[in-house]
């Protein structure tokens, strides 16, 4: 029997998720050889524009993922800071939120579409976003400067 992953709202800067975030920069800074860069606002992530998830397992901080609406388009959330703790992985921690994400929060917040860009050599992120039914798209100003992004998109379902 697998232990029960928990789902909750939590602050972008709250303590308990912020050493999360922060190892999700920079293992991907170190990946790509830059520089961390800074976490950006965490009011991005409050509603009624987005929210910040924080996955915990036996109370253990496991996992987090952001939705926040985009600033080109108040219908489209975008999805950020996706991270499991390595001990974490492969126990369905990434997809206990995006369960949540693509269903409760993108409805609650009324978005129709979800977008989100991941480097496009993590091909465990990009397998699991396939197999959920995210379609592939192209780059565009939405992304940045990231040429290695490869960027996906999905409907929030009714």
């Amino acid at each position: 029997m697998s232990t029960p992953i928990e789902i909750t709202p939590i602050a972008l800067d709250d303590p308990e998720v912020l050493p999360l975030v922060e190892r999700q920069v920079h293992d991907l800074a170190q990946r790509h050889g830059v520089e961390p860069w800074p976490l950006g606002d965490p009011a991005q992530y409050l509603r009624p524009d987005g929210v910040f998830l924080i996955a915990r397992v036996d109370g253990v901080a496991a996992g987090c993922g952001g939705l926040r609406r985009t600033v080109h388009d108040p219908a489209v959330g975008e999805v950020k800071r996706m991270w499991t703790e390595p001990t974490f992985r492969r126990q369905g921690i990434a997809h206990a939120l995006l369960d949540a994400i693509e269903g409760q929060w993108a409805r609650t917040l009324g978005f129709q579409e979800l977008i989100l860009s991941s480097a496009a050599e993590l091909h465990e992120a990009i397998a699991l976003y396939e197999a959920r039914g995210w379609q592939q798209i192209p780059n565009d100003e939405r992304f940045g400067f990231w040429d290695r992004a490869a960027v996906y998109q999905r409907s929030v379902d009714a």
